[in-house]
């Protein structure tokens, strides 16, 4: 099997060396339950007595040809930890430590799952990790996988008594969201543009530039001319500008950014026009519907009432276009002008948002408070207990708790239609994200993202290099999936209980 970056195949005994070379590090086997390789010979047995197992294939890097990972398909009848029923797998992962944080053992999950649900018609597949081990975690979390439950005192292939979690992913799940193009996305982390990036935008320009097939590039210096250069020139010094960006490894590949300007898209005075470019490494990945995605989502909560751009007719982005809800309003050309609707109007209505942002005050702690407790109660007993829940809700019950924190944050709220608080985030100078909560009935709405966004530009305001937060296990993925990781795992009280979170960090 292949992915972008990697051949999956079997293992052969002559992988011992290159197994010996990563299963001998004393980091890799013990935190997944097996101990460390002892030698060549010790890894030679463990292809021909483990690794020779159906549906287990070598992680082989595409760049070297070197084995650096392995990853497997398990079933009910061979070696397995989940409790499966007929029409189940589990899957199993490991790579070496100079490869963690690559993306690379989700692209290879990825294709696993695709043949699970695809190619071998199974219906559900479970994946494990024993508590403590966050990388395992992650990679479940970026592949679509849901906590199912967690089984105490289990004994681990090593013989110790350990704690196991279990998640679960479903054909159905897989097939949302195959069909949204996330499953292309492992690895790759949308944020806002960082001020000391705009000079990136200008590789990213000229990227953007459509070249029919048989046509020569243009050169560099085309994107100096005057109908170019407006969609970049001083960006970031306007209200209206708003830049989105994915990175890979810290490298951004690709852009997408809006502005109001008399450019090919121009519709009026009061629509911002966008332009999306990729790498073209990194084209076809579902990279560009993710930052629509996102991009749409922002500009509707700055109360923007629809979106324009123009593309060339024969450019395959009308298709993304087409399936982000865009509309054809006028053909000039050669070229497409496309107009997106972020919300619907009736006769006589203004043009304010679903929802918008505003500072928070100390006025609103009533308001803040009743929040507070309402998420923590229906949204976080997913994973607390009741008795776990009514004790941290009870922490907001004193208004001059409230009041405290709106002197020490900056508090920034997401409002509805009728100016109810329905999420809100915080940020202070150290760069300390205290609070993220929001509204049961507006969970999954993007409303968390785009106060994520609000909060990590005040920290790039702070000058902060990073940003630390105590996040909860039900927003633990939620971040994971916004580029911050887990700095260790722990437990803090609440009022009288001990909960268990995590402290999480993000670098800007």
């Amino acid at each position: 099997m292949e992915t972008p970056r990697l051949w999956l195949r079997p293992w052969t005994e002559d992988d011992a060396a290159a197994l010996y070379k990563y299963a001998r590090d004393p980091a890799v086997g013990p935190i997944a339950g097996w101990p460390p390789h002892q030698s060549v010979e010790n890894s030679r047995e463990v292809i021909r007595d483990i690794l020779s197992a159906p549906e287990t294939y070598a992680v082989v890097l595409k760049e070297t040809g070197e084995p650096v990972g392995s990853v497997g398909i398990m079933f009910g009848d061979g070696v397995h930890s989940a409790d499966m029923r007929e029409g189940d797998a589990e899957i199993g992962y490991w790579i070496g430590v100079p490869y963690w944080g690559k993306g690379l053992i989700p692209e290879a999950v990825n294709r696993l799952l695709q043949r699970c649900f695809d190619e071998l018609g199974l219906a559900r597949v479970w994946c494990g990790y024993y508590d403590g081990n966050t990388r395992s975690r992650r990679v479940m979390d970026k592949c679509g996988f849901k906590f199912h439950h967690t089984e105490e005192g289990k004994i681990s292939p090593l013989g110790d008594t350990r704690t196991e979690h279990f998640t679960l992913l479903t054909r159905s799940d897989w097939a949302n969201t195959s069909e949204s193009g996330m499953a292309n996305v492992v690895g790759y982390t949308i944020r806002p543009l960082h001020r000391d990036e705009i000079p990136l935008l200008r590789e990213f320009l000229y990227q953007a530039i459509f070249i029919p097939p048989g046509m020569a590039p243009p050169p560099r210096d085309v994107i100096d001319l005057p109908e170019l250069s407006v969609y970049i020139e001083d960006f970031g010094t306007r209200q209206d500008d708003h830049c989105l960006v994915a990175s890979l490894e810290r490298e951004v590949v690709g852009a997408l950014w809006a502005r109001i300007m008399p450019d090919y898209g121009h519709v009026d005075n009061e629509t911002p026009s966008l332009s999306l470019s990729l790498l073209p490494s990194h084209r076809g990945k579902g990279i560009g519907t993710r930052l629509m995605t996102e991009m749409l989502a922002l500009l509707a909560a700055e109360g923007y009432s629809r979106v324009s751009l123009s593309v060339q007719r024969a450019n395959y982005a009308v298709n993304l276009y087409l399936k982000q809800g865009f509309n054809i309003i006028k053909t000039k050309g050669e070229e497409y002008i496309m107009v997106k609707e972020l919300r619907k109007r009736t006769a006589g209505e203004g043009c304010s948002p679903a929802y918008r942002l505003r500072a928070l005050t100390v006025e609103d702690a009533p308001e803040m408070r009743a929040l507070f407790h309402s998420t923590v109660l229906h949204v976080n007993i997913r994973d607390y207990s009741p008795e776990e829940v009514e004790d941290w809700a009870s922490c907001g019950d004193d208004l001059e708790h409230w009041e405290d924190l709106l002197l020490k944050n900056s508090f920034i709220a997401a409002l509805d239609g009728e100016g109810r608080i329905i999420g809100f985030s915080s940020m202070n100078p150290d760069g300390y994200l205290h609070s993220m909560f929001v509204h049961e009935d507006w969970q999954g709405k993007g409303v968390a993202t785009l106060l994520l966004a609000a909060v990590e530009k005040m920290a790039q305001e702070f000058g902060v290099p990073e940003i630390t937060s105590e996040v909860s296990l039900t927003a633990r993925p939620f971040f994971e999936r916004k580029g911050y990781e887990v700095v260790k795992s722990q437990k803090r009280r609440a009022n009288k209980l001990e909960l268990r979170n995590f402290e999480m960090r993000k670098r800007l």
